[in-house]
């Protein structure tokens, strides 16, 4: 079976980003499975590919801001919660809704059952979601370039700090429902577990688990980094990207949390995990 390259680390929001961008194309260069498993250096927030600037309130010096290239709405990132990338050669699966259902989903789904979730709790989303009892713990997102796809996302270790994402993104009240108070709502994992899991130990069993324990660690080399660094002073990091991502004229407005999934938009079946 192929061996698996693992990345830790913590870096700026920007470099995170850049760091996925450039791990893409070694995949699908080299024909290689990657997983990174990072963190943020600064509590950062993250615009979708298509999502307007104006959903964000007044920028805050304490946070960092980007762009992504992915699909979906505004994440907060801070240390409540894992983040990772998986990037795998592309000729899996042709269309992302069935490659998040059948592979990615339900491998994050087995994770949190075997670290304590009861596996009747959890259900995999059409909208690339990871549900306890119906609701969002964690939110993905996904990209195809070339011969690579990029799976990334977010799970919460802990319930959001819904006012502190107030403070930056602007919240949305839709026919009497309020993004705040569904917020409020969303679990983190270790309401669900007898004894908290530590982040740590979150991590590596995201790791163990989509690698089967068949992997490598691996460090970005002076090579690497030039490149990288290059990505974030010309993309990731600059002003122009954040506010417009190069797509000025398509940008969507009143975008929301991307863990909230109450709109008609977001209407969905959920899968019940199980063991499929």
């Amino acid at each position: 079976m192929e061996q698996w390259e693992v990345y830790r680390g913590k870096h700026g929001a920007p470099k995170n980003l850049a760091i996925d961008e450039y791990l893409m194309e070694k995949v699908s260069e080299e024909d290689k499975k990657i997983m990174r498993v990072y963190d943020f250096e600064k509590p950062s927030v993250i615009l979708a590919r298509n999502e307007s600037f104006e959903d964000l309130k007044e920028l805050n010096d304490d946070v960092e801001y980007t762009r992504r290239h992915t699909g979906g709405s505004v994440i907060y990132c801070d240390n409540n919660a894992v983040f990772y990338s998986i990037i795998m050669p592309s000729n899996t699966n042709e269309f992302p809704e069935r490659l998040h259902r059948d592979f990615f989903g339900p491998k994050i789904a087995e994770t949190l059952n075997k670290i304590g979730v009861k596996d009747e709790k959890l259900g995999v989303g059409e909208h690339f979601s990871v549900r306890i009892e119906g609701k969002t713990v964690s939110g993905n997102s996904q990209r195809k370039k070339k011969d690579a796809v990029l799976y990334h996302g977010v799970l919460a270790i802990e319930k959001w700090d819904v006012d502190r994402l107030n403070e930056l993104i602007r919240l949305r009240e839709i026919e009497e429902k309020s993004e705040y108070d569904f917020i409020k709502s969303l679990p983190g994992i270790n309401e669900y577990t007898e004894e908290d899991v530590s982040k740590d130990e979150l991590e590596e069993a995201l790791i163990d688990n989509f690698t089967g324990k068949n992997y490598k660690r691996k460090e970005l080399t002076d090579k690497d980094l030039s490149v990288i660094e290059n990505l974030v002073e010309n993309k990731y990091g600059d002003e122009g990207w954040l506010k417009t991502g190069g797509n000025r004229e398509i940008l969507k407005k009143n975008q929301g949390f991307c863990f909230v999934d109450w709109t008609d938009e977001w209407k969905e079946d959920i899968m019940d995990y199980g063991f499929y």
